[in-house]
């Protein structure tokens, strides 16, 4: 898998040491794990956020404003699930991009490769950990 940054997601759940943004999940109960984990990572590179611009925000800040995107530009409405699984002190780390036109895969891309962070993704969430 790719490597990603801070989650994102609707509701905010605290748990041991993530935050979880959530939303409804995707795909039918019928389908198996790799097809609900390619769904999911096709739903990440088919949103197209127009455009980005973080100015010394939080990880955590800007993985809420991706889940928020998320929403309003999936066809669905319903966004994508992710959880920042990290220390208290990488998700206050600070990050600052100007982006135009990337996808959604990309943009928690280049958030977890200047936050020293990786993403993984899974049947119906997208999971930032250290």
């Amino acid at each position: 898998m790719k490597t990603l940054m801070m989650g994102l997601l609707v509701t905010v759940i605290l748990f041991g040491v993530g935050t979880v943004w959530g939303a409804k999940t995707i795909g039918a109960n019928s389908s198996s794990k790799s097809e609900k984990t390619s769904e999911l990572e096709q739903k990440l590179k088919s949103i197209i956020i127009p455009k980005i611009n973080f100015e010394n925000v939080t990880v955590e800040t800007a993985v809420q404003q991706l889940h928020e995107q998320s929403k309003k530009l999936d066809p669905d409405g319903i966004g994508v699930n992710i959880i920042l699984k990290t220390p208290d002190k990488d998700s206050k780390s600070r990050v600052s991009m100007a982006l135009t036109r990337r996808s959604l895969y990309q943009t928690i891309d280049f958030i977890c490769k200047v936050s020293g962070l990786k993403f993984r993704i899974e049947k119906d969430v997208v999971i930032i950990s250290k």
